[in-house]
């Protein structure tokens, strides 16, 4: 207790709490099939002083997913869709684009492996068999 008698000031709520986030760059949105190849993109961006968040490493352990996800999107400028068949069917990576398009946030689709038309998010159609990003920084062919 202190000897003037003053009663200690309560803690300051963390910038978290009241609402402010950390601000990204870029968020990827990727199935966990394709996870060596979104490394290989958040390296290639982070080596051009990139910010970029990534769910494998930036959710906090007992932290709600969901909420943390949407957070990361809200407080992203682009949202990079790394297309793939199985990216496309998953209901989880559709949910982020939904919510990235929602914010009227900057879509970058990039082409993991050719994905049917038809079965890729509108967003992402034109990509689904464009070339596919080379991390080192060149455009490779579809295969």
């Amino acid at each position: 207790m202190s000897t003037t008698g003053a009663a200690a000031s309560p803690p300051t709520p963390s910038a978290e709490a009241e609402g402010e986030h950390e601000h990204h760059d870029a968020f990827i949105s990727y199935s966990h099939v394709d996870a060596e190849f979104a490394e290989s993109v958040r390296s290639a961006l982070e080596a051009r002083d990139t910010d970029v968040w990534i769910d494998e490493s930036d959710i906090p352990s007992g932290s709600r997913w969901r909420e943390e996800l949407e957070r990361a999107i809200e407080t992203s400028d682009a949202f990079v869709f790394l297309l793939s068949p199985e990216s496309a069917a998953s209901e989880h990576c559709r949910r982020e684009l939904a919510h990235a398009v929602e914010l009227n946030k900057r879509i970058l689709p990039v082409r993991v492996r050719e994905t049917p038309e038809e079965g890729a998010p509108a967003r992402c159609r034109r990509t689904s068999s464009s070339p596919r990003a080379d991390c080192s920084g060149a455009i490779s062919t579809p295969r």
